[in-house]
């Protein structure tokens, strides 16, 4: 299971990501970067940062629908049975 990444990246990807594309040697991990504020500032450097700087859209207005029409008057009209 320590490789599975490596198996769903080259599937996905269809590259190896354990294989040098130039030389088709083994490549091995020697770090991992998991910090938000690196990888920003990594990729900031890099001048591959493009996360937009504007805030998401609102979300739609909450509407209800209904299969049917109501009609007031006649609901009004009719009563309520239980046993129905």
């Amino acid at each position: 299971m320590r490789r599975s990444w490596a198996r769903l990246i080259k599937k996905v990807y269809e590259a190896d990501p354990l294989i040098c594309p130039r030389c088709k040697g083994p490549l091995k991990i020697i770090s991992l970067i998991d910090t938000p504020k690196v990888i920003e500032k990594i990729l900031r450097h890099l001048k591959l940062w493009d996360r937009p700087e504007r805030a998401p859209p609102p979300p739609p207005p909450r509407t209800l629908h209904y299969d049917f029409d109501l009609d007031a008057t006649e609901d009004a009209s009719r009563s309520f049975d239980p046993s129905a």
